[in-house]
């Protein structure tokens, strides 16, 4: 038997090929069952995009290899990848301050559905509360206007749960 001596990548570029085709071949058969029952047809976007997101995580080591095949330094790879993550950072710090004021307020509910508060300049009754924004329903003239409001903003202390009696608010601690 003659010893296959192959250059590293070539090992690399056939595993990648054979776990996508893994994951390709799972998808399909997922979707496959899926189409079976009632009612879980509501998994379909689900099974895609953890496929989609599994493939690109196969795919990232090959493209570094590309990268160094090519004659790109990691190094630099690199830099730009933290850059880039400094940057998302930062786009993203609202979000994530909403997200964590949201969950924040589902653990610890101050107010509920159906109350009315008021958030700044914004006073309505709650319709709904989600991770990173709340609906709140306010008076515009003659008719009701929704309006969302961001977590964070509900979290802090210009926010407050109005009273119906007396029309006061009451601070949110």
């Amino acid at each position: 038997v003659h010893p296959w001596k192959l250059p590293w990548p070539v090992y690399v570029a056939s595993a990648w090929w054979f776990l996508d085709g893994a994951v390709r071949n799972a998808k399909h058969r997922a979707l496959a069952a899926v189409e079976g029952v009632r009612g879980a047809r509501a998994l379909e976007p689900r099974i895609t995009t953890s496929a989609s997101t599994a493939r690109t995580f196969l795919a990232l080591p090959m493209l570094l290899l590309w990268l160094d095949t090519v004659g790109v330094t990691l190094s630099s790879v690199w830099g730009l990848l933290g850059f880039g993550g400094v940057a998302v950072s930062l786009g993203l710090k609202d979000l994530v301050a909403d997200f964590i004021a949201g969950l924040m307020m589902l653990t610890n509910p101050t107010f509920k559905v159906g109350d009315n508060i008021k958030a700044g300049a914004v006073m309505g009754t709650v319709m709904g509360i989600g991770a990173t924004k709340t609906t709140l329903l306010t008076r515009t003239g003659t008719g009701k206007t929704p309006h969302t409001v961001s977590n964070n903003v509900l979290s802090s202390h210009s926010a407050g749960l109005v009273s119906e009696h007396f029309q006061t608010p009451l601070r949110i601690h």
